[in-house]
């Protein structure tokens, strides 16, 4: 029997959870290869860290990129999900439209987190994290571009 969720939305939870996790490793991939190219200093975890455990220690930044793991493989996947359903369709352009959107919030919600008490040796990232390195705007637009455009190409919308 399916979830109540699962019978609204016409969600496929195991499908959910491939594209989540390859659009994860996809985005996170392209995000190693631009930090290791020097193009940015942007990495999601430090913030992730400040945000849940309020610091930036060993012991938070692993638990910060084991929670955003699963975030961006399970959870917010629900949201793309949700929008591809109602929107009856899910590919490519459709994905990354939402990755923009997505984008969108990463880039305001930064400066949030960082300014939280006891986050202090996070560098401050600005509004789209663009003290981080003047491409990093872009860079953030492109990885989460990419991050829906996966999910987009991987989920399929089953019609009922």
């Amino acid at each position: 029997m399916r979830s109540f969720i699962a019978q609204i939305l016409g969600v496929s939870f195991p499908l959910l959870i491939t594209s989540g996790a390859t659009a994860y490793i996809i985005s996170s991939w392209m995000l190693v290869f631009v930090r290791a190219l020097g193009i940015t200093s942007y990495s999601p975890r430090i913030y992730w860290a400040c945000g849940l455990f309020g610091r930036t220690t060993g012991a938070a930044l692993f638990g910060g990129r084991i929670v955003r793991g699963l975030a961006l493989s399970v959870v917010i996947p629900l949201f793309y999900a949700a929008f591809f359903e109602v929107a009856g369709n899910a590919d490519l352009p459709i994905g990354a439209l939402v990755g923009l959107v997505h984008a969108l919030v990463i880039g305001i919600s930064l400066p949030i987190v960082a300014a939280r008490r006891g986050c202090s040796k996070a560098p401050a990232p600005g509004l789209f994290g663009w003290r981080l390195g003047v491409t990093t705007p872009l860079v953030i637009v492109a990885v989460y571009a990419l991050y829906g455009a996966a999910l987009g190409y991987v989920y399929v919308v089953v019609s009922a």
